[in-house]
């Protein structure tokens, strides 16, 4: 790193002292953001995991799920698109970019400095959530180009993009609480695809009315199938408030235990140094 370079962060930091703590966040999420685009490979395999996913099961199913009870009438487009988004945020990238700034110590730098330990968690989550967003919008793009017409319409887009972007902030904070623990690139990455397999434990591929014996129960108790279930009420029958209600509910749940995961993995990192 130049002498400039290093000049440049020391000025940056300083400004950000000066600012409130809603600008604090609001100025590390700029910055995280800008650490992503530098480094695509954090996020454009996410894209190629969500379009992999649309692509496949609507090449493989589509056609045939029209004889498959519950879904007469029903584009499968519709019913796996948010499988796809959901498989966007749990590569969410956040905890890549902060392990970049951990291997360069400007993050233990910060930490020297009056920043509240929660804009620095927050920027990289919030960045992680947003990037998952540009993901999401792209399958989006390419679920148009193969004929999905949403039953809630444009209003409908914009509640899932800002369903994508809770659950991008939930899996953002766990590969931030992972990064903040280990400060392993290796680790972080592996900490997505250790929830992975949870995905499929839900409604992913049929309604939950359909699911038999424990695969039933896991989905029940699973919160990504009320996930599932509110984007896909948005996508084929509308505005349903039920679903969406326990929808957000869910998002929370996954948002904020990750959130506090992250906060304790901050805490525990500041003791040991």
């Amino acid at each position: 790193m130049t002498i400039a370079t290093q000049s440049d962060q020391v000025t940056s930091t300083n400004r950000m002292i000066s600012y409130s703590w809603l600008a604090q966040i609001l100025m590390m999420t700029a910055r995280s953001l800008r650490t992503l685009i530098r480094k695509p490979e954090t996020f454009v395999p996410g894209i190629f995991t969500s379009v992999f996913f649309l692509l496949i099961f609507n090449g493989a199913l589509g056609s045939s799920a029209q004889f498959l009870p519950g879904f007469e009438g029903v584009d499968y487009i519709a019913f796996i698109l948010p499988l796809s988004i959901i498989s966007a945020a749990l590569d969410s990238p956040a905890g890549q970019a902060l392990v970049r700034d951990l291997e360069s110590g400007y993050f233990d730098k910060l930490l020297l400095t009056p920043i509240k330990r929660s804009a620095l968690v927050l920027g990289h989550i919030l960045a992680g959530g947003i990037t998952v967003v540009f993901i999401s919008l792209v399958v989006l793009a390419l679920a148009f180009l193969l004929g999905l017409r949403p039953a809630a319409g444009s209003a409908g887009i914009l509640v899932l993009l800002a369903f994508t972007l809770l659950i991008g902030v939930g899996f953002g904070g766990l590969t931030v609480g992972v990064a903040l623990r280990t400060g392993s690139s290796a680790a972080t990455q592996g900490a997505s695809f250790a929830f992975f397999p949870f995905v499929f434990l839900t409604s992913a591929f049929f309604p939950l009315d359909f699911l038999q014996g424990w695969l039933r129960i896991a989905a029940t108790v699973n919160p990504v199938t009320y996930i599932l279930d509110a984007l896909r009420s948005l996508m084929i029958s509308g505005f349903d408030l039920e679903s969406l209600f326990f929808g957000i509910l869910a998002s929370l749940v996954i948002s904020i235990g990750p959130f506090l995961f992250a906060v304790v993995s901050l805490r525990v990192r500041t003791c040991r140094q």
